[in-house]
């Protein structure tokens, strides 16, 4: 993937970041089987149609709410 990215990108230098992204319910399902895929992005997110990443992990874990069966909350670590 680093190297499609550097090929893609090589006038702008990409940099690499650590980002994470909270989810709830049936997006945690989707992410985990179908990655980001578009169909399944916010329509009504502060910037319009995406996914949302924060370089602080708490910021995500306001997007977060506890699965009743487990009562665990999940956020996903990307890189």
């Amino acid at each position: 993937m680093k190297k499609l990215i550097r090929k893609q990108c090589a006038q702008h230098n990409p940099i690499e970041q650590e980002l994470s992204h909270g989810s709830k319910g049936p997006g945690i399902d989707g992410i985990t089987e179908d990655d980001y895929d578009d169909r399944y992005f916010n329509t009504g997110g502060l910037y319009g149609h995406g996914a949302y990443f924060a370089d602080d992990p708490q910021k995500s874990h306001n997007y977060t709410s506890v699965d009743p069966n487990n009562e665990t909350y999940i956020m996903f670590y990307n890189k």
